[in-house]
């Protein structure tokens, strides 16, 4: 019903089913919306009923975002109800704007706080991602939107906008693309009458210039692991601010998660991976990981680095388990139990 968290730089989130890891990455491209389109948009096409606790349209939809920003606290509230929107911006602890209707977010003027219009810009900026191969090898219109949907639709339209206005960068996304997978040489943005596609090219033998040979691969050919890792990757090369990954261990052939997960790690800017793979675990840190459980229709939101718990997790670790073996057989969550049934006992006087 309700959640606090406090987000990190690289996050992960991991849960098994029903814990609220989609309505989490939901809320977050709530906000997206709003800032982009000043109006509620409720993802996957749903409506408030959809959106609010228990499908109960008496209640409130509350969402806040902390923030230091120009140097100063910033805290941004919007409430949802199905009678509409309102939102309240406070800076330093002082109400600074407050209005319903049109989202503030999107109607940013010259007497709006210099606050208000870098958060706005940040969420514009954010891009919320659960790659589908098959959305990725449709076309693109040259008339849409370049920006790229929640399943990677469009992704041929932003790659030609990159490879036409940023090259520099679309030769690096080449590379790193490359240096994972071995293809491919060149991603070609292919233009048929007003449709943009996927295409990319390899050459093969490429040490014999007798033998040497440039074949081309057209979307339906492309393996889903290499378009599904473009889709994760390219907003890193964007003026992306924040990168949501929602389950990226679909479609990716697990011996490169590994290096995804250092590309973005690396990449400096913030990263919200949610996942239920223990694979995925496996490369990462544990002051990086939040565990998510639903009991009995209450979820829990537990960040690894704020517990006791982190201490015994890290000498798992330094004999010889891995995050994502602790986490599969048990070990992670028996331990973060404990810490918390102490913890509680603690409190109480119990013990």
């Amino acid at each position: 019903e309700s959640a606090d968290i406090r987000l990190g730089n690289f996050n992960v989130f991991v849960g098994t089913i029903m814990c609220g890891k989609s309505s989490f990455v939901k809320a977050i491209q709530f906000l997206v919306n709003l800032a982009k389109y000043g109006e509620p948009r409720y993802p996957g096409n749903t409506g408030f009923e959809d959106f609010v606790y228990l499908s109960d349209t008496g209640r409130r939809i509350g969402i806040e975002v902390e923030a230091k920003l120009n140097g100063r606290n910033v805290r941004y509230r919007a409430e949802i109800s199905r009678d509409g929107l309102s939102e309240t911006v406070w800076v330093e602890g002082t109400e600074a704007v407050s209005s319903s209707g049109r989202s503030i977010l999107a109607k940013i003027g010259s007497d709006s706080p210099r606050e208000l219009v870098l958060l706005a810009d940040y969420l514009r900026k954010t891009v919320v991602i659960s790659p589908v191969p098959d959305l990725i090898r449709l076309p693109a219109s040259l008339t849409d939107e370049p920006e790229i949907g929640y399943h990677g639709e469009r992704l041929a339209l932003v790659l030609l906008r990159l490879a036409l206005e940023r090259r520099s960068e679309f030769v690096n996304l080449e590379l790193g693309l490359r240096h994972m997978f071995g293809m491919p040489d060149h991603i070609v943005p292919h233009i048929e009458k007003d449709r943009v596609y996927i295409y990319m090219k390899k050459t093969i033998y490429p040490g014999l210039k007798s033998l040497g040979v440039e074949k081309v691969f057209k979307p339906e050919v492309i393996p889903d692991s290499i378009l599904a890792a473009l889709a994760i990757l390219t907003p890193l090369y964007l003026d992306t601010k924040l990168l949501v990954v929602e389950y990226p261990e679909h479609y990716i052939d697990p011996f490169k998660y590994g290096r995804i997960i250092e590309r973005l790690r690396e990449w400096g800017r913030q990263v919200i991976l949610v996942t239920s793979s223990p694979e995925i675990l496996d490369h990462v840190k544990p002051e990086e990981l939040y565990v998510m459980e639903n009991e009995l229709n209450i979820i829990d939101i537990t960040r690894l680095a704020d517990t006791e718990a982190i201490k015994d997790i890290a000498e798992h670790i330094s004999k010889g388990k891995t995050l994502g073996y602790l986490w599969y057989y048990g070990p992670l969550l028996g331990v973060l139990h404990f810490y918390k049934h102490y913890k509680r006992n603690r409190e109480t006087g119990q013990g």
